[in-house]
This record gives structure tokens, C-alpha cells and sequence, in this order.
């Protein structure tokens, strides 16, 4: 009956182990269900796209929401989510210590020697509410994080509507360049033709400038088709998809349907400021939690004694009730200081971190504006210049019906229209995506999340 105590613990012992793994094959299925119902949770307002529509006739909507849901990043962003808020739901009293004494040693297998067997349980109380503060911190950094998810989702967004956007842009270039190609294969012919008898005019010179400027233009083309290829490219990084080349323009009306004008520059719900300032709260309330470490915690040890002894050996009484109280004792005080002041530059950090971030998005937030003025004082001065050129065009058709002139100079007018017109599409195309980063800095999205 002696060693009945002793097994029993080693049973304890086994089977505790036994259910360990059970419950870690458990809880690998509970957070991966969990993780789907946060991931679902979060990204409610994305719709999820299968892959095979981003090949046949894609809207934006379907990279965006393509792009949030199979992206990595924020997979990992959310991951991390879980992982402090199962952080927070284990802060909670230390698990109490059962302690058994068996007293002489030498007594346990010989019956001769007098037995103390006493059973004690000691449990450890933080107090000055360290506890409830333990939880604040944790939450705090929980919101931290999800408003770095919201940052991870938001550039996301700006990263594929501005190779999206490249995109259209050099689609529309390759266009252009291939009217500028068959208007100079027009002046070569009609240079040609007329050959015979106009070779003192420099037709010659012409011709060779002609086929310079038509291989000019064909090495820009395949610049801009391979330019496309990269596009798709980093779209197949940014989607997680491999079959990348075989992706589709989507329409982009939906995007150039947004309101830009007269973005106000108002960033309090710019997700990676809002997680700073949750940070700045997070350090603050560790500042407090440091200096709390001054005060005691307190253990209390309740136990139960079979029999007992006196110091020479001699049975003293049987049965007996045991209590006894301990308390920590931070005598250490350049420990503890050095963790208040670790915790103080901790604070400080955050806040510098905070006014830096407030003053790039100033900054890019002005930048932006300047482009955007810029952009559209160029493309006021290119449309004038575009509608002289239509009178001048218009102006040399009367002349050619009347015989005072001839195809090429009208030829050659399409050719400077197309130039500005090839300059519009490279002038709105900076115009929208500086509207675009205002709106992405002010922490508006595409679509969705807007709280």
C-alpha cells in the first residue's frame, strides 16, 4: 500500500502524455477550421473568384478579390491574428503545483523508520489587477494587427490596379504605334510611286529616314509587348497563380468610374497610422505593467499531513491540516527599472515611428497632388495643340481636293497626332495613378473594408 501512491502518480504521468497527443491531433483540426471562419470573417466583403475566370472575360472586381484571397501575405497577417488572440485567451493564473512529501526517504520501504506523508497545493495569485492588464496589452496588439492585415489587403489593391492600369496604358501605346507603323508605310509607298520622277527632290534621303523611323517603332512595340509580359508576370506573383501568361485585360470602367477629384487629405482611417497608434497605446499600458511588477505576488499553499514528526524523529501526532502564504520580493531594483525604461523607449519608439508615418503620407500625399496638377495642365496644353492639329488636318484636305498639295503632308499630320495622342494616354495615365495613391493613402479602398 506503500508504493500504491507512487504509481498512481506514474499512471498520471502516462496518461497525461497519451491524451497530449491526442489533443494535439485535435487542435490542429480546430485552428485550421478556425482559421477558415477568420479568413471568411475578414474578407466578407470579397467575393472568391475561381482562377479560370481571370483567363476568359475578368472584371476588376475579380483580381481584387482574387488577389486578397489567395495572397500569402495576408494569409500570414491573419495567421498571426489568431495566434495573439489565443495568446490572450491563455493569460490566466499559472496551473497550481500538487506536491507530495514522503519523509525519511528510507521510510517509504521500511516500515521500522516513522512516515511523514504530506500533500500540498500551492497556487500563485498575481495581484494589482495584472491579470485584466495582461488582457488589455494583448488586445491592443490584436488590433494592431488587424490593422496591418487592412495595410497588407490595401496594398495589395494598389499593386495590382497600378500593373492593371500599366497595363491598359501600354495596350493602348502598342495601338498607336501601329497606326503611327501603317501611316509610314503609306508615305514610303507614296514616295515610291512617285519615285520616278521626283528623285531630285530628295526622295531618296526621305525613304531611308522612313525605314529608320519604321524599325524605331517596331523596336518600341516589341519593348511594350514584353513590358506587358513582365506585367503579367508580377500579377502571377501578386495572385499566386502560375499560368500567368495567359491572363486577360480586365474592363477597367469600374475603375476610372471611382471618384478622385478633390481627395481631402484626411488619413484617420489610414490602417498602418491607426496600427501605430494602437501600438503607442499598447507601450503605455506596459509602462504601467512594469512598474506594477514593484508589488508582490502572492502564493498560497494549502496541504494535508498523514503524521507527523519532531526533529529527533519521534511522532509527534497524526492527521493535520497545513497553510502557509509566500510573497515574491522585488528587492531587485535595477532590474525592474531597466524593464520600465526598456518599456518607456519602447513608447517612444512607437510614437516616432507614428509622426514619421504621418509625415511620409504628407508628404507623398502633396507629391501626389503636384503630379496631378502637373498631368493636367500638360494634357490642357496637348488637347489644344491636338485640336489645331485637326484644323491644319482639315486645312490640308482643301488643299489636296484643290491640287495645292499632296497625300504625304496630310500623312505626315496623322503622324504628329498620334505622337499626341500617345502623349494623352502617358499624361492621364499619371494623372489617374496619382489620384490613386491619394485615395490608397486616405485608406480608401477598391472595394470593400471601409470602416
Amino acid at each position: 500500500m506503500k508504493l500504491f501512491g507512487v504509481c498512481i502518480i506514474i499512471l498520471l504521468i502516462i496518461s497525461g502524455c497519451q491524451s497530449q497527443r491526442s489533443i494535439k491531433r485535435q487542435s490542429i483540426k480546430l485552428t485550421h477550421k478556425e482559421f477558415n471562419i477568420m479568413k471568411q470573417d475578414i474578407l466578407k466583403n470579397f467575393r472568391k473568384p475561381t482562377e479560370r475566370i481571370l483567363y476568359t472575360k475578368p472584371h476588376l472586381m475579380d483580381y481584387l478579390n482574387f488577389a486578397v484571397w489567395n495572397n500569402r501575405e495576408i494569409d500570414a497577417g491573419i495567421a498571426e491574428l489568431l495566434r495573439l488572440y489565443k495568446d490572450m485567451k491563455s493569460i490566466y493564473y499559472d496551473d497550481p503545483y500538487f506536491d507530495i512529501t514522503f519523509a525519511p526517504i528510507y521510510g517509504i520501504f521500511h516500515s521500522r523508520a516513522p512516515l511523514l506523508r504530506e500533500f500540498m497545493v500551492s497556487q500563485k495569485f498575481p495581484t494589482a489587477k495584472k491579470l485584466p492588464l495582461e488582457r488589455k496589452i494583448m488586445y491592443l496588439q490584436i488590433k494592431a494587427q488587424y490593422f496591418q492585415v487592412l495595410t497588407d489587403m490595401l496594398n495589395i489593391q494598389r499593386e495590382v490596379v497600378t500593373n492593371l492600369l500599366l497595363w491598359e496604358k501600354l495596350k493602348k501605346i502598342i495601338m498607336i504605334k501601329r497606326n503611327k507603323l501603317h501611316i509610314l508605310n503609306k508615305i514610303k509607298k507614296y514616295l515610291t510611286s512617285s519615285i520616278s520622277f521626283q528623285a531630285e527632290k530628295g526622295y531618296f534621303e526621305e525613304i531611308v529616314n522612313i525605314n529608320l523611323r519604321v524599325e524605331s517603332i517596331k523596336k518600341e512595340i516589341a519593348n511594350s509587348k514584353s513590358s506587358v509580359q513582365n506585367i503579367k508576370n508580377q500579377l502571377g506573383r501578386t495572385l499566386y497563380i502560375k499560368n500567368y501568361s495567359n491572363l486577360k485585360i480586365p474592363d477597367l470602367k469600374t475603375l476610372h468610374s471611382l471618384s478622385y477629384q478633390n481627395v481631402i487629405k484626411d488619413f484617420s482611417r489610414n490602417p498602418e497610422l491607426l496600427k501605430y497608434k494602437e501600438l503607442i497605446k499598447q507601450s503605455e499600458l506596459e509602462i504601467d505593467r512594469s512598474t506594477r511588477n514593484f508589488i508582490p505576488d502572492i502564493v498560497l499553499n494549502l496541504g494535508f499531513t498523514l503524521k507527523s514528526m519532531d526533529p529527533v524523529g519521534s511522532v509527534m501526532g497524526k492527521k493535520g491540516l497545513l497553510s502557509s502564504l509566500m510573497l515574491n520580493l522585488p528587492i531587485y531594483r535595477e532590474k525592474l527599472m531597466a524593464q520600465i525604461e526598456a518599456r518607456v523607449f519602447a513608447n517612444y519608439t512607437a510614437k516616432f515611428e507614428f509622426s514619421n508615418k504621418e509625415r511620409d503620407l504628407l508628404k507623398n500625399f502633396f507629391n501626389n497632388n503636384i503630379e496631378l496638377h502637373l498631368n493636367q495642365s500638360i494634357l490642357k496644353i496637348i488637347n489644344k495643340q491636338i485640336n489645331e492639329v485637326y484644323l491644319l488636318e482639315n486645312y490640308l484636305r482643301k488643299l489636296i481636293s484643290v491640287g495645292e498639295s499632296n497625300l504625304k503632308n496630310n500623312l505626315e499630320v496623322d503622324i504628329v497626332l498620334f505622337d499626341y495622342k500617345e502623349a494623352v494616354i502617358e499624361y492621364e495615365y499619371g494623372e489617374m495613378i496619382a489620384n490613386l495613391n491619394n485615395r490608397f493613402l486616405i485608406g480608401k479602398f477598391i472595394l470593400g473594408v471601409e470602416k
